[in-house]
C-alpha cells in the first residue's frame, strides 16, 4: 500500500521578501513534490528568513533551514545614492 507523507514549513523568523510555496502539502510514495522559494528584494539589503521543515514520517526530525537573500530592488528610489560599505569598496579596489 503506497504511503504519502505530509510536510509543512513552520516559519520561525519571517521576511516579506521571501515566499515559499506550498507551505504544506503531501509527498507521494516514491515520488517528488516541487517546492518553490522565491526571493524578491523590496530594498537594497541582505535579509534572512528561518523556517523548519516537518515531514510526517516516524523517524524524521524537524529540519531547520536558514535562507539568506541579497539583491537590488528596482523599486528603490535611492539605488544610485547607496554607498557600499568600506570593506566592500576596499575588496573591489584590490581585485581590479
Amino acid at each position: 500500500m503506497p504511503l504519502n507523507f505530509d510536510f509543512e514549513f513552520i516559519v520561525i523568523k519571517d521576511n516579506m521578501d521571501f515566499k515559499i510555496t506550498p507551505l504544506r502539502g503531501s509527498i507521494p510514495d516514491k515520488g517528488v513534490t516541487e517546492i518553490e522559494i522565491l526571493y524578491r528584494p523590496s530594498i537594497n539589503v541582505t535579509v534572512y528568513m528561518e523556517v523548519e521543515l516537518i515531514v510526517g514520517s516516524v523517524d524524521f526530525e524537524p529540519l531547520p533551514i536558514k535562507l539568506m537573500g541579497t539583491g537590488r530592488s528596482s523599486n528603490d528610489k535611492n539605488l544610485n545614492r547607496i554607498r557600499r560599505p568600506a570593506s566592500v569598496r576596499k575588496l573591489h579596489s584590490i581585485i581590479q
